[in-house]
C-alpha cells in the first residue's frame, strides 16, 4: 500500500489522534470524620454524627449497616454552586440488643452514585448495670404514721420510665 495523504490503507493503520473530555467532572465524596460511643451495653441507644462533604457541592445520601443485620438511610439536601464543598453532617442512632463487636460502617454516596466508606469499631457488652443509692433521708430520723417524707436519690443505668417501690 502506498501510503500517501488521502491514501487508506487497511493493513498499516498510523496516526495519531486527540480525545477530549468535556464536563461532567465529578468526585467522590469525602467523609472527614465520624463520632460517637466505641463501647456501649446491650439494650443501650447510642448516636453517631457522620461528617461528609461532596467536592461538586450535591446533596449527599448517608446510610449505614449496623453490623446486626439493621440498615438505615437518610439524604441531606443541601445543594450548594459555590466553592470550597459544604460540609453536610447526619446522625444515626442504634442499640444492639446483643453482646458483641461490632464494626457500623457508614456510607456516603453523592447524586453521581459515587460513594466513600468509613467504619467503627463498637465493643457491646451485657446488659447494662442498674443502681439505686438513697441520699436522704440517710438514716437517724423518725417517720410517723400520716406524716409525708421526701425521698431523694441518685441512679444509673435506669431510663426515664422505671418505676421505683418503696415499702415501709
Amino acid at each position: 500500500c502506498d501510503a500517501r495523504p488521502g491514501t487508506f490503507c487497511p493493513q498499516e493503520a498510523v496516526g495519531t489522534a486527540t480525545i477530549t473530555v468535556t464536563g461532567g467532572s465529578t468526585q467522590a465524596p469525602v467523609i472527614s470524620g465520624v463520632s460517637g460511643p466505641t463501647s456501649l451495653q446491650a439494650g443501650q441507644q447510642g448516636t453517631w454524627t457522620v461528617n461528609a462533604s461532596d467536592p461538586n457541592n450535591g446533596s449527599l445520601n448517608y446510610s449505614v449497616v449496623w453490623g446486626d443485620e439493621a440498615m438505615i438511610s437518610q439524604t441531606t439536601g443541601a445543594t450548594m454552586a459555590s466553592s470550597p464543598p459544604i460540609s453536610q453532617q447526619t446522625t444515626f442512632t442504634h442499640a444492639y440488643s446483643q453482646a458483641g463487636n461490632y464494626a457500623p460502617t457508614f456510607t456516603v454516596t453523592n447524586n453521581s452514585n459515587q460513594s466513600a466508606r468509613t467504619s467503627i469499631s463498637v465493643n457491646v457488652g451485657g446488659v447494662a448495670s442498674q443502681s439505686l443509692t438513697v441520699l436522704s433521708p440517710n438514716g437517724g430520723g423518725y417517720w410517723y404514721r400520716g406524716s409525708n417524707a421526701v425521698v431523694g436519690w441518685s441512679s444509673t443505668g435506669m431510663s426515664q420510665d422505671t418505676q421505683i417501690l418503696i415499702r415501709l
